[in-house]
């Protein structure tokens, strides 16, 4: 079977220009009818816009794909990288064998530099590129969003945060910090749920919930109704019981939901293989800092050990090419707690908090609801503070009420 047929009908079946485009695939990857396949595929994307459909693509070069295993595209990324490196090695040894026997020493030892050059530079094909080469692929990602070829958009669910940010992207990872008991958890259930109102498809990773709760708090957030009531038995009216029926029987006609129960134990390849297996378009780990790595590296104290554990999230981030977004510990002064390498590493960093108004609180029924979502660190060096409201116990929502900081336009505006 064709490895880079595979991979190029692996990446048709996905249908996503834009994953085809970030690739930034390398025409000498493939070999004989392959080359046709690729040419056929980049060139139609370039005029149209979109890739082609499998039979366009047979009936145009006579080529016949095969029906591979679903493996994920990393998979067969790799055979072909490996199947490409190990032509040139081939290719290289029976050229120095011949200048070995002609006695040509020089050459010999020229051509096992090359060749070792040649797989160095294929080893960091993908973190390198000329601005030239990265701006043709910018303006092609540009292109395909706007016009509403790809999406790569995933909502956090809060005006303010999605305006200024654009969402969560791919292959990133971002950092939620806040205090013990400032609500944390059900901040996350609510971005995953407003993904998963969107269309997308959520994992979410809980190192401290069991996952009949987390399933609980966010069906709660889904059917407005209040999670106690689900969890003590008391949906004592027909109008209660049948808005959380319907939530579930919403759940059979939209795309799959995954929870996951860590139970303090989970490590980082075990999420990428649950990622691998389940194909979600976000992950949402509640409690990072309690994940652990498979590599023992130079965690000698738990600081260390969450450096290399946001070190591990970010290049599974990148690998999957989806979001990661992980909870943490943080001090009043809002770094978090463990280690500053996660806001190193983070894309964008958010920091809940209490809300403390300066004057006279306009409702004492608010106390404990109001909080405030900093943006401690943007994608792009944005800021800004914004209120939320945690209703829990009438119409079920945490949702947006003013922002206080408005980096957009420089003064304060309500939402």
């Amino acid at each position: 079977m064709s490895v880079g047929l595979s991979l190029l009908i692996t990446l048709i079946n996905r249908n996503d220009p834009q994953e085809f485009v970030n690739l930034a695939l390398d025409g000498d990857l493939f070999m004989g009818k392959e080359k046709d396949a690729y040419s056929f595929i980049t060139d139609h994307l370039e005029r149209y816009g979109a890739l082609p459909h499998r039979e366009t693509i047979e009936i145009s070069t006579g080529v016949n794909f095969p029906d591979p295993p679903p493996e994920p595209l990393q998979f067969w990324m790799d055979l072909v990288i490996q199947r490409a490196v190990g032509t040139r090695i081939s290719s290289a040894v029976d050229a120095v064998g011949a200048a070995l026997r002609a006695a040509d020493y020089s050459r010999a030892a020229n051509l096992i530099h090359e060749v070792s050059d040649a797989i160095s530079r294929r080893d960091t094909a993908n973190r390198i590129g000329t601005l030239l080469d990265l701006s043709h692929i910018i303006m092609a990602q540009h292109d395909a969003r706007q016009q509403c070829l790809t999406e790569t958009f995933v909502p956090f669910g809060f005006p303010y945060l999605d305006e200024i940010s654009d969402g969560l992207q791919r292959g990133e990872t971002v950092a939620i910090a806040g205090r013990t008991g400032v609500g944390k958890s059900y901040f996350m259930s609510h971005f995953a749920k407003c993904a998963h109102d969107y269309g997308k498809i959520p994992l979410f990773v809980s190192m401290e919930m069991s996952a009949n709760q987390i399933a609980r708090r966010i069906l709660s957030l889904k059917s407005q109704v209040p999670e106690n009531r689900i969890s003590r038995g008391n949906l004592t009216s027909t109008v209660t019981r049948d808005m959380v029926v319907q939530s579930i029987m919403g759940l059979e006609r939209e795309p799959p939901f995954y929870v996951i129960d860590g139970k303090f134990t989970l490590r980082t390849d075990e999420i990428t293989s649950l990622c691998q297996a389940l194909k979600p378009d976000v992950v949402y780990i509640d409690g990072a800092y309690l994940v652990s790595v498979s590599y023992q590296g130079r965690a000698s104290s738990r600081w260390d050990k969450i450096a290399d554990v946001a070190e591990s999230l970010k290049v599974m981030a990148g690998r999957l090419n989806i979001p990661v977004v992980g909870s943490y510990q943080a001090n009043a002064d809002k770094s978090i707690y463990g280690s500053r390498a996660i806001q190193h590493l983070a894309s964008i960093v958010l920091f809940l908090a209490d809300y403390k108004p300066d004057g006279k609180r306009e409702s004492w029924e608010l106390i404990g609801q109001e909080k405030t979502v900093e943006i401690v660190k943007g994608r792009s060096g944005e800021q800004g503070k914004f209120k939320v409201i945690f209703d829990l116990l009438h119409t079920v929502k945490i949702y947006q009420d003013e922002v206080l900081v408005n980096f957009l336009h420089g003064d304060t505006d309500e939402a």
